[in-house]
């Protein structure tokens, strides 16, 4: 399965639009192992009923620094083409921001 994302940081990598195109495949009945190009490693997912909980570690560009970061993943499927995300990044087990995201497919 292949899922494409596009974002944009706000305050990071200077606004500008990004792209991440993930590979998913699954390894178990309710596990997963995806790939994207800055994704260090393979991220590792586990789906029950709605709800999919992924964690990878990523390089996020601040400005003319670079910080390999944890991410935490927590996805709910609302209903038809809506999933609900919330995201908590961290460093050396330190909390340093959380996002959350809508996604509508059309």
């Amino acid at each position: 399965m292949t899922l494409q994302e596009h974002f944009t940081y706000i305050g990071g990598a200077n606004g500008q639009p990004t792209s991440r195109t993930w590979h998913f495949h699954k390894t178990g009945p309710q596990s997963w192992e995806g790939t994207a190009g800055d994704v260090i490693g393979v991220a590792t997912g586990e789906q029950d009923g709605n709800a999919f909980h992924m964690t990878y570690v990523t390089e996020l560009h601040t400005g003319a620094s670079t910080h390999r970061v944890s991410v935490s993943d927590w996805m709910f499927r609302e209903g038809p083409g809506v999933v609900i995300n919330h995201t908590t990044i961290s460093k050396l087990g330190v909390t340093l921001g959380d996002v959350q995201i809508a996604f509508v497919h059309d």
